[in-house]
């Protein structure tokens, strides 16, 4: 009966670790939304504008630009001596997003308004 107690005791630490990650997340979407909208505010930009959506855009567009920079930079120094220069990998290009598939919706959570924006993930990239 102990080792029941550590499994389901072990298996409620781990599920609640999970759930305190995808709330982490979840917080860090919302704050990175928050300031976004700020950024294109003070750029005297307004939701719903084609202008202000692109300015989201681009803002997201970076920081995702940058993450897959760091992932390359990451992998070529993980995989390669200093001495020898990389070889050609055949690594893909960064794809920038879409404008004509990128969004914004306007959400309400826990009393407060957020512009969420995304790229709608089924369309196709060139």
């Amino acid at each position: 009966m102990d080792r029941y107690r550590i499994c389901l005791l072990a298996v409620s630490v781990a599920l609640a670790g999970c759930a305190s990650i995808g709330l982490d997340e979840h917080a860090n979407m919302l704050r990175t939304a928050q300031q976004d909208d700020q950024t294109c505010v003070q750029k005297s930009l307004k939701y719903p504008d084609p202008e202000y959506i692109t300015c989201r855009m681009q803002l997201q567009d970076n920081r995702l630009r940058q993450a897959w920079l760091n992932v390359q930079l990451m992998h070529q120094n993980a995989n390669q001596p200093n001495i020898i220069p990389p070889p050609y990998t055949g690594r893909e290009e960064y794809k920038p997003l879409d404008r004509d598939h990128f969004d914004c919706q306007l959400v309400t959570e826990s009393k407060h308004d957020y512009i969420l924006c995304a790229e709608d993930e089924k369309a196709e990239k060139p």
